[in-house]
């Protein structure tokens, strides 16, 4: 003090008397006239932040004897002689909990009496002592001296951010060390902050406010981080397992269930696909569900339900609370989903890559329950992935059934070839002639299968098989009938068929004659259990017709595409009916089913 009242051109006295006390007396001369020249500086172009004199007669009032009196004469100086200051307040519902640390008990009491109408103060005269009450009860935010004994301030930063569990505490310095060193120290070994003595109250104030906030928002952040973290190792997690070629399906579905649940922190949830045969959803998993619940949802169409809103809209249906929801109020869903424990609900449909909705996934409360927008980006995301898984798995299972339908195409096909080469081969044609025959029904046998190809393996219309193989004779050609659809196999049988009426045609009836005709219709009628179509074919105006003595090959071919065949052999011409069981028909596409094996069927 006296130093620094020299260096100003003043002096400082005391004078003690025992048992009564000391005066400090400090005089400072004012002006500037009797410093040198080198100790003047500039006026000032913009105005002061220094926080001007009132905290140090503040400071130094509520040193002085009197406590709370002394408190009110400090604001009353204090509007007598400065402008008039907003007090600090504090904004957080809940109080949080600030630890002091100073071995001077009256400034450890000074600082107590300010915080404690905004914060829990605990209190401690040292480093060890407080780091055995940090170790404790963890607070929110300590406020130390540097100065102290056994361990200072520095060294407690230090041992506090060196543990896991305590480093993440913010931590406020108080130094009468001033100068950028001091700070700096104070800031490299951790602190947060760094506040010199004397310090006004509404600074402190602030200063521990701010730093409790942002700790608060990096503790936010941090568990934000560890949660997205959290989730996205489930994903990853669960991608992995169901992506197995050995995967059971039913176990990816619950799992699926499950990860939903972990991610929306949800009570309960259920898995639903869409059937297409039926239109609704049904459940395929769950979990947390019992009855009535599971029996009254097993299948949902346009039923009061979020699943089904999902459905509908193509987009995620959030019910936060299923007694005030306009999808649930004055519906029987309503009163199960109350009794099944479930006061709202999330779904998210499982939109497959073509827009087309595979099912639903949805996440249960037994709470009313608002969601963050976190936690619905990662249902969305589930969503997605289990879209993906399902579609893989129709991919595998469309694939299977591809494979097999190869397999047993090719199969059919060899034992077809094999007929028409015996066939072909066998009675008393010579050689060329077989040769010619057996070239011609091979040809046949290539056409059909090159248009199965080019209708990819769905099948055939009847008409166009027919249009097809009579082409060149389409214009002697009347053909009548309603749209019908082959199956691969009758397609291939039927085409067969009709290039054996044509080359017989064309050899000894009608279109071996110029004003040779042929009528090619056919019709679909009720036999019972299955529709039957009715195929026909009549000649007229060719050569005088005569039954052959013994069955050929078109005659075994024919027999083999029907379960009954009508031939007749008139003197106006060739006539024949061939009658093919159908499954359920469509009002405009028949398909045929399979039947028998070929080989069996037309082998001589």
């Amino acid at each position: 003090m006296q130093e620094l009242a020299k260096q100003r051109g003043g002096s400082a006295e005391v004078a003690s008397q025992l048992g009564s006390g000391s005066t400090f007396t400090v005089s400072i001369p004012l002006g500037a006239a009797h410093l040198p020249a080198d100790r003047l500086r500039a006026e000032r172009s913009l105005p002061s932040t220094a926080v001007g004199a009132q905290p140090y007669i503040e400071e130094a009032l509520r040193w002085l004897p009197g406590g709370p009196d002394r408190t009110d004469l400090a604001e009353q100086v204090g509007r007598d002689i400065f402008p008039a200051q907003t007090p600090f307040t504090a904004t957080d519902g809940e109080r949080a909990t600030v630890l002091v640390v100073d071995d001077n008990a009256d400034m450890r009491e000074y600082i107590s009496r300010l915080l404690a109408p905004h914060y829990k103060v605990r209190t401690a005269a040292d480093g060890e002592e407080a780091l055995i009450s940090i170790r404790q009860h963890r607070p929110d935010l300590l406020l130390s001296d540097v100065m102290m004994p056994r361990l200072d301030g520095l060294g407690l930063v230090r041992q506090i951010r060196t543990e896991a569990t305590l480093a993440d505490i913010p931590i406020v310095l108080l130094s009468a060390r001033a100068g950028e060193e001091a700070s700096v120290e104070g800031l490299e070994v951790g602190a947060d902050d760094y506040l010199l003595k004397p310090f006004s109250s509404l600074e402190l104030l602030a200063r521990v406010t701010a730093n409790q906030k942002m700790a608060k928002l990096r503790r936010g952040f941090e568990e934000r981080i560890e949660s997205n973290l959290r989730a996205m190792t489930l994903l990853r997690e669960l991608g992995a397992q169901c992506a197995r070629a050995d995967a059971d399906p039913d176990r990816c579905l619950q799992q699926i269930v499950a990860a939903a649940i972990a991610l929306a922190g949800a009570d309960k949830g259920n898995l639903q696909l869409f059937d297409r045969d039926t239109g609704t959803l049904v459940i395929a998993a769950q979990q947390g569900f019992e009855e009535p619940f599971l029996t009254f949802f097993a299948e949902v169409s346009n039923d009061a339900s979020a699943g089904a809103a999902a459905m509908r809209s193509n987009t995620q249906v959030i019910v936060e609370d299923v007694t005030t929801s306009e999808i649930f109020v004055g519906q029987p869903s309503q009163k199960i989903m109350i009794e099944a424990g479930a006061r709202a609900v999330i779904s998210t449909p499982l939109i497959a890559s073509d827009g087309t909705v595979l099912g639903t996934v949805s996440t249960h409360f037994s709470a009313p329950h608002r969601p963050a927008d976190g936690e619905l980006h990662f249902l969305g995301l589930l969503a997605r992935q289990g879209a993906d898984y399902l579609e893989r798995k129709r991919a595998g299972e469309i694939q299977q059934i591809l494979l097999r339908e190869l397999q047993h195409r090719s199969n059919n096909l060899l034992s077809v070839v094999q007929a028409i080469a015996h066939g072909s081969l066998s009675g008393n044609r010579s050689l060329k002639e077989a040769r010619a025959a057996l070239e011609a029904r091979l040809h046949a046998l290539a056409r059909a299968n090159r248009r199965l190809t080019e209708s990819n393996s769905n099948g055939t219309r009847l008409d166009e098989i027919v249009r097809f193989e009579l082409t060149p004779f389409i214009d002697r050609t009347t053909i009548e009938g309603p749209k019908v659809m082959l199956d691969p196999k009758h397609a291939q049988n039927i085409s067969l068929a009709l290039h054996e009426l044509a080359t017989n045609a064309a050899k000894y009836g009608a279109f071996s004659v110029e004003r040779g005709k042929v009528v090619i219709s056919w019709s679909v009628a009720n036999k019972g259990k299955y529709n039957a179509l009715t195929f026909r074919w009549r000649e007229s105006e060719g050569p005088p017709v005569v039954a052959p003595k013994h069955r050929g090959f078109g005659t075994t071919l024919l027999k083999a595409i029907g379960a009954e065949i009508r031939l007749q052999f008139a003197r106006t011409g060739l006539s024949c009916e061939i009658d093919v069981p159908l499954g359920e028909a469509e009002p405009d596409s028949i398909s045929v089913p399979a039947t028998g094996d070929v080989a069996a069927l037309i082998a001589p």
